[in-house]
């Protein structure tokens, strides 16, 4: 949530598509909002029918990254805009799809509950859903990396390009925990050890935005001095 809130005080400062990049992460702010809220429940003997609301909660914020995600990664892969609000509108129909089987009996339902952990799955074809989406996000998002580091020794090269390379590395990193952390392969008290390494995605996320924006700032004092 505080990476979401430091990016949204930019928001005046950012383009379209860090915008898109700015609303991912305030879904996922919502996942991890409302996964406390249930942990905190829980370990206070609060059990009952919500605890399934509040999971089917989650998991649409889960899916709804889709939509800006890809409009971000296509938008910077292909630099079509319009490929990109089309791939963004299908996987916002594929949330529609998603959230109406979470609504069903056993849409979402209780894996494991340990001294740990009190994790809940989702339904195999929600899972389906997530891990196609998933792998062509990750997909795009390695093409860009590997397509921007092949330009390095280019002597057009901007620091721009750096930075882009550094975003889309972040968020790469969190897409790979999160996968992992859907498939629910790790639970018990490895998960709570696995899940301090978002904490690290998301402060790598943030020290790359305060850098860019440090280094726009030095760049432009400079403009300003030749002048």
């Amino acid at each position: 949530m505080a990476l979401t809130i430091s990016v949204y005080r930019r928001r005046q400062k950012l383009d379209q598509l860090m915008s898109a990049y700015t609303w991912f992460f305030l879904f996922t702010a919502l996942v991890w909002i409302f996964s406390g809220i249930r942990y905190l429940a829980v370990g206070f003997g609060l059990i009952g029918p919500w605890i399934t609301f509040n999971d089917i909660v989650v998991q649409l914020s889960v899916f709804a990254g889709g939509p800006p995600l890809f409009y971000y990664l296509i938008t910077k892969v292909y630099n079509n805009k319009r490929l990109a609000t089309t791939f963004s509108v299908i996987s916002f129909i594929l949330w529609v799809i998603a959230g109406g089987l979470l609504l069903l009996p056993n849409g979402v339902p209780t894996r494991d509950v340990t001294h740990f952990t009190v994790e809940s799955t989702v339904n195999p074809i929600s899972f389906i859903i997530f891990s196609s989406q998933m792998a062509i996000l990750l997909v795009l998002l390695f093409y860009d990396i590997i397509s921007r580091l092949r330009q390095i020794k280019n002597t057009t090269f901007k620091k721009e390009e750096k930075f882009a390379i550094l975003y889309s590395l972040g968020i790469g990193v969190y897409l790979i925990l999160g996968s992992i952390d859907e498939s629910k392969i790790i639970t018990d008290w490895p998960l709570v050890v696995f899940r301090v390494l978002y904490v690290a995605s998301f402060l790598f996320i943030y020290l790359i935005v305060s850098q860019e924006e440090e280094t726009k700032e030095i760049l432009l004092t400079e403009q300003k001095q030749i002048i």
